[in-house]
This record gives C-alpha cells, structure tokens and sequence, in this order.
C-alpha cells in the first residue's frame, strides 16, 4: 500500500518538477507567456500553490475514468498545460482544470485504443491474447451494471454532476457546451440510467423466479 502512494505522489509531482524545468528556459523560449507575476520565481509560486489546491481533484476525476496509472499521467500533463498556460488559469481554476484534464484523458484513451488494435493484430498473428482494455472495473451493484449500459457521453454527463459535484453550468464549462444543451443532457442521462435500473430489477425478478436447477 505504501509503495503505491508512493508511486502516485512521484507522478502528482511530476507536473510541479517540469514547471522548474520550464523556469530556466531562455527569454525567447517564454515569449509565448504573458507574466502575470514579477519574476518567474512568483510564477512558480503561483502554479504550485495552484498544484496543490487542485491535483487531487484532478486525479480523482481521472481515476473514476482510467487506471491508475494513466490518471497520474493525465494529472501531470493537466499540470504542465496549466504552467505553460497559467495567465488563462480563470478564477474558477478547477472547472479549467477538468476541461484541459477531460481532453488530456480523451488523447491517452485514443492512443491506448490504438495500441490495443496493434496488439489485437499481432495477438491473432502470434495466437497471443491481446491486452484487456485499459478502463476501470465496476463493483457488482445494480446501479453500476445499470451505469455501464447506457452510452459513453451519459455517463459523462452523471458523473460530472454526482462524482464530482459540478453544477450544470460548471460542467458544461467542461465539455465546453452551452448550459442549456448540458441540462438537456443530462436529463436524458438520468431518464435513460433509470430505465436500464428499471430493466436490471426487471431481469432480477425473473431470475428469482425460475425454478432452482437443486434436487432435494
């Protein structure tokens, strides 16, 4: 248990370790930079006081979405956009966070995907089982079996909401829609999560009923 929070604090700083790097670069490397401090050392200030406030709410919102391993990568590339961007880091500075960690996620799932298809094809070249996906498990509830039924964008739009307590117009900030198409969203997100729970308890009544297969 130790080493594993060991191994993530390692990849939570990574993003803090390359703002240091990028404090050394030359004038003409940071000319793309507007300073809003008085010196780089203010900026560094600045960006890991902005590190420490948010990284884990960041890495959560990855790991409800990945393994652990690809959440602590998307943390510290999520970091390193907002050091290279930090004058564009608004005053609602998590809701920015999320938006940049949402795309960062979506590039490292597309290349995963890739490198699963090329495993795929040299698993039935080779007769070698390809990889399993690189997604999180879900626990056995009904309520999660009924949550992974229903389509990738829903799902989005629940857990924005219900895992990390987003209001409608922060979340659609995120996904970067208009509040309104983000609550009609939503809304069909909870009608459709509801009729597969409502489709679950149907399918475990029925099972409930049929005779036992035991012989007394």
């Amino acid at each position: 248990m130790a080493a594993r929070y060991a191994s993530r604090t390692r990849r939570l700083q990574a993003a803090s370790c390359n703002a240091r790097r990028c404090a050394g670069q030359t004038p003409r490397e940071m000319d793309h930079v507007r300073s809003r401090s008085s010196s780089t050392g203010d900026r560094v200030v600045d960006f890991e006081a902005l590190y420490r406030r948010y990284c884990g709410q960041v890495f959560a919102y990855a790991l409800r979405r990945t393994s652990r391993e690809t959440a602590s990568d998307v943390v510290a590339d999520t970091f390193l956009v907002a050091w290279r961007r930090l004058d564009d880091v608004p005053a609602e500075a998590l809701i920015w966070l999320l938006a940049v960690a949402r795309k960062t996620l979506a590039n490292h799932l597309r290349s995963a995907e890739r490198r699963r298809a090329l495993a795929g094809k040299l698993a039935e070249a080779s007769s070698v089982p390809a990889p399993a996906a690189d997604y999180p498990t879900t626990d056995g509830s009904v309520v999660m079996k009924a949550f992974a039924r229903i389509h990738k964008k829903d799902q989005e739009a629940i857990a924005l909401v219900a895992w990390e307590g987003l209001t409608p117009r922060q979340a659609a900030v995120v996904v970067g829609c208009s509040s309104v198409a983000f609550r009609a969203r939503l809304h069909r997100a909870k009608r459709r999560l509801e009729t597969e729970l409502a489709r679950g308890e149907r399918s475990a009544g029925a099972r409930a009923l049929e005779p036992s297969d035991r012989t007394d």
